[in-house]
């Protein structure tokens, strides 16, 4: 009976074992991935006054990716593959904005 409990322990910690070296593996092929990803980043102001605008939402059209702008209207969206980008710029009391033609290559920050 001990040594069938000793297997059993035996075959959990090999089983965490196994799984902890797969979630190594996804985080390192994830990091790799990352590296060939670049960001978008900018700032949104008030047309008129020129002020720096916080809390805009800034989202690229047809992916979950986007961030809000800080207290200096500043945004950056981390993570984008390399491409060409339609960014959709929204805030309330303002009318939706479309910038369309943000292009991404490979390792540089779009602005």
């Amino acid at each position: 009976m001990e040594s069938l409990k000793e297997t059993i322990s035996f075959f959990q910690q090999l089983k965490l074992s196994i799984l902890l070296q797969l979630l190594l593996a996804l985080i390192t092929h994830n990091s790799f991935l990352a590296q060939s990803n670049g960001k978008i980043s900018g700032v949104v102001v008030d047309q008129g006054l020129g002020d720096p605008l916080i809390g805009v939402n800034v989202l690229i059209d047809k992916t979950m990716l986007g961030a809000a702008t800080d207290i200096e209207g500043k945004f950056t969206i981390p993570a984008v593959a390399p491409g060409e980008y339609k960014l959709i710029v929204s805030m309330i009391g303002y009318t939706k904005q479309l910038d369309d033609g943000v292009i991404l290559i490979k390792l540089r920050t779009s602005k």
